[in-house]
Order: C-alpha cells, then structure tokens, then sequence
C-alpha cells in the first residue's frame, strides 16, 4: 500500500496515475466497491412507439412467423419475440419510413 508509483512502474509496465490511485483507495477501503448499475435512454419512448409499430405494420411485414427471439428488457423481464418475414430491405425500410415522417 506503501509502494509509490514509480516503484510500481517497473513491475506494471504502462500503470496510469489514475489507476494507481484507484487501487489505492480500493486497498484502503479493504472492499471492492459494487459497480452500481446504470441505464441509459438515448431514445423517446414515444418515437420508439411509433417506429415499432410502423416495422410492424403490413407494408413492411408479412404475417409468416419463423421461429422466435428472446430478448432481455432494461428492467430485467425476459421475452420472446416472434420472427417475421420482412417484404423489403432495410434501406427501403429506411426510405419509407423517413418519407411517412415528412407527410406528416
């Protein structure tokens, strides 16, 4: 705990002041503290709404489920997704819905 950093240097190559006196503190709490866990939404719930249910309107869709897919919310829920057939590629995708935002 005493060792200073440039002692230190010579057995870790490249070891950064900022994580040299990370470690020092953690060594002299005694714990590794708990990483807290963080989400972040870049997104408007409400435009997200809206996207989705365009993908999953019938000029982009077909009603042929394949298989499923299980996906892991934010919260932790787990479900399963159906998989459908897709009538366009996703740059036709792109195009249209960018020209349904501009109609309205």
């Amino acid at each position: 705990n005493r060792m200073p950093l440039q002692e230190l240097r010579k057995f870790i190559p490249g070891l950064s002041e900022r994580l040299y006196y990370k470690a020092k503190r953690i060594a002299a709490i005694g714990v590794v503290p708990e990483q807290e866990k963080f989400i972040r939404t870049r997104y408007n719930p409400a435009k997200l709404q809206y996207f989705m249910d365009f993908l999953a309107s019938p000029e982009v869709m077909a009603d042929l489920p394949f298989g499923s897919k299980k996906v892991t919310m934010s919260d932790g829920t787990k479900c399963s997704i159906s998989n459908f057939l897709r009538l366009q590629r996703a740059s036709e995708i792109i195009f249209m819905f960018t020209r349904t935002m501009t109609d309205k």
